[in-house]
């Protein structure tokens, strides 16, 4: 099979795709946090892309779309270092293990280094397991750990 990555110019045009995808990386997720979109969600996440200032790309092999990525440039003006954030990255689970992840990545460290971005940072949850381990595989390191306490 060959996948096609595209960058996303027009939000209301991907509009479907991103939502779907977007849900369905939550439903992948709420077994390992308990999280679930609430009322609304679709509006608020939509808002949130259209004033995203970084890329977002979609993975296709024909028709609607079976993964996607999200990525920003950040800074931090104390330290002086700038470097990408991938925020989300998702492939539906019938195509994992085929390269498409590694191709979105690919596409966003493109784009980090034509930003003069030489770093690419990640978060992943702890328990997502199968995460850590093909991150791990695409050459990404452990670096930090975020610790969280839930408060009554």
């Amino acid at each position: 099979m060959t996948y096609t990555i595209e960058r996303v110019d027009d939000i209301d045009a991907a509009w479907p795709d991103l939502w779907r995808l977007f849900r369905a990386i939550v439903e992948y997720h709420e077994p390992l946090t308990g999280e679930r979109l609430q009322p609304g969600a679709d509006r608020t996440w939509r808002s949130h892309l259209a004033g995203m200032h970084g890329l977002i790309l979609l993975a296709r092999i024909e028709g609607p779309a079976i993964g996607m990525a999200l990525a920003e440039a950040r800074s931090n003006p104390v330290l002086g270092t700038s470097y990408g954030m991938l925020d989300t990255v998702f492939v539906e689970e019938e195509h994992r293990g085929r390269g498409v992840g590694a191709l979105l990545t690919a596409e966003v460290e493109r784009w980090c280094r034509e930003r003069g971005l030489r770093r690419l940072d990640l978060s992943v949850r702890a328990a997502n397991a199968d995460g850590i381990a093909a991150w791990r595989a695409l050459g990404f390191r452990d670096e930090s750990l975020h610790l969280r306490r839930d408060l009554d």
